[in-house]
């Protein structure tokens, strides 16, 4: 059987007074003691307290052997080396998210452009609780168990994402006053207390999944008995699950394999967790890559027009190529933003004067989109790949009246869904199988959802989804738990190729 993921994470102090806290459940050693040698298993998390990461100095060597020897270690060499340009650090740390901006305005109020707020990141808390979400951004991409921080507002962003990283700096525990010591414990206790596994009760379980999931998600990908499902798929073969969520990114070094079953984009969590998953060494679905490939349709129209995939006609716009949509491209027209996902962002327009508001609107937001001519269908295929292989094939019917699967109200809010059939992938016409599988083999060797439309028998690939919907009784109506099966096995054997490690009689050895 192979090595389990360690549950005691080491901290690593240049002294033994650097070490204020009194946490049994972590191991303390002094980071001369781990240079000289070390016998702790691989994937073990080291918390690197040094108190000198500099270039060549203890720190940096402590995180550079955890490297060497298969540990996993924040911060890591890279990161120690992105803390020392802050021009790199202000590319990482571009753009936070809504609800961080959220905070941080709250915070300065009328205290102007030049307002800098600051603040101290402990393993992703913010110490005074004042930035909770900008403090979570902040560590799943600059992962360093403990910064000092400092904050700038861009004036000339979107209002919503205006505010940056702008300064990040390691910070001493001994430099901690005591309310932040006292918070900084609390958190402690609470990364080692999440530690405890929360799947089935497997004594003998191989390997850890972490499916990272969004309870309050109003269109998640998976709905509860889906996920059901899968935790028990998992379990048939040895392998213990845990739900995730995105306050749970201090948990990844814990696990074996990442499942996303949140909805993906790149400016999101779900994205850096999908980085950091498979920087840590655990095999991912979505992996980073099919992320970014699939979630920006600039990219996907592009990639299928080399590889010459059959498409409705597509232009890809710029402010001078505005003019140019209804004449290539006739009327209807559909515009699409190119992170649009779940029939948000994409607009029908029927006449050129809609055409060039909505396209001169859209590239407020965008440097470029993609028009697309109108192809009108009863119903769209979506042919669900996983690894090369289709696993089911589904019909969406448009939304009764409606040119879409799915009917919104102007909020974006869910108004009414089509119907469905789902049918074995040998009964689905083989074009539109045949051109699925060309169409997935572009972005990897992942999970995905392709959607096409049939026109006369010939096959256009609409788009390739990453993470594509998998509810009970709907993806899975043909082969029952036999998906979810496959699914996990994969996710197993990715995990176990990059370990290097073989099956011999349904067991790794």
């Amino acid at each position: 059987m192979p090595p389990r993921a360690p549950r005691r994470p080491l901290v690593l102090v240049e002294r033994e007074d650097d070490w204020p806290f009194s946490v049994p459940e972590l191991e303390v050693l002094p980071a001369r003691t781990y240079v000289a040698g070390d016998d702790h298993p691989p994937r073990t998390l080291v918390l690197n307290f040094c108190r000198r990461v500099g270039y060549q100095k203890l720190g940096y060597y402590v995180s550079l052997l955890a490297e060497a020897r298969g540990h996993r270690v924040w911060p890591d060499v890279t990161t120690i080396q992105d803390l020392k340009h802050r021009s790199v650090l202000r590319v990482l740390g571009a753009t936070l998210g809504p609800a961080a901006a959220a905070e941080l305005d709250a915070a300065v109020g009328s205290a102007g452009p030049n307002a800098a707020p600051t603040a101290t990141v402990f393993l992703g808390r913010c110490l005074d609780g004042r930035f909770p979400e900008a403090a979570q951004e902040i560590f799943e991409r600059v992962p360093a168990p403990c910064l000092e921080v400092r904050f700038a507002r861009d004036p000339s962003a979107p209002e919503s994402l205006r505010w940056r990283l702008d300064q990040a700096t390691p910070k001493r525990l001994t430099d901690l006053d005591p309310a932040q010591r006292d918070t900084a414990e609390r958190a402690l206790r609470a990364h080692v207390a999440a530690e405890a596994p929360s799947g089935p009760a497997l004594a003998d379980a191989a390997y850890e999944l972490a499916i990272l999931h969004d309870p309050a998600e109003k269109e998640p990908p998976s709905d509860p008995e889906a996920l059901a499902r899968f935790v028990e798929a998992a379990a048939r073969i040895g392998v213990r699950t845990t739900f995730i969520t995105k306050d749970d990114y201090a948990r990844l070094p814990q696990f074996d394999a990442l499942f996303l079953r949140e909805t993906t984009a790149v400016s999101h969590h779900t994205y850096r967790f999908a980085r950091r998953a498979e920087a840590d060494g655990l095999a991912v679905l979505d992996d980073p890559q099919s992320i970014f490939k699939c979630c920006n349709k600039v990219f996907l129209a592009e990639a299928l027009r080399r590889a010459a995939i059959p498409t409705p006609p597509t232009l890809l716009v710029d402010r001078t190529r505005v003019e140019r949509i209804v004449p290539t491209l006739g009327l209807p027209a559909v515009l699409k933003v190119p992170d649009s996902a779940f029939s948000m962002g994409v607009f029908r327009c029927d006449d050129e004067a809609e055409v060039v508001q909505t396209a001169r609107r859209l590239l407020d937001r965008s440097d470029l989109i993609v028009a697309q001519g109108y192809v009108r269908s009863d119903f769209d295929w979506r042919v669900g790949v996983f690894e090369g292989v289709p696993l089911w094939a589904c019909r969406y019917y448009m939304a009764p009246g409606h040119w879409q699967i799915v009917r919104r109200e102007a909020t974006g809010a869910l108004e009414e869904e089509g119907a469905w059939d789902t049918i074995a992938v040998e009964d689905a016409p083989p074009a539109i199988v045949e051109t699925a599988l060309q169409a997935a083999a572009c972005i990897g060797d992942g999970l995905y959802g392709v959607d096409l439309k049939e026109v006369d028998g010939r096959p256009l690939v609409v788009e390739v989804n990453d993470n594509p919907s998998l509810e009970a009784d709907v993806e899975d109506a043909v082969l029952g738990p036999a998906l979810y099966g496959t699914i996990v096995e994969g996710l197993v054997r990715r995990l176990e190729r990059r370990r290097g490690l073989r099956r011999e009689n349904g067991g790794a050895s």
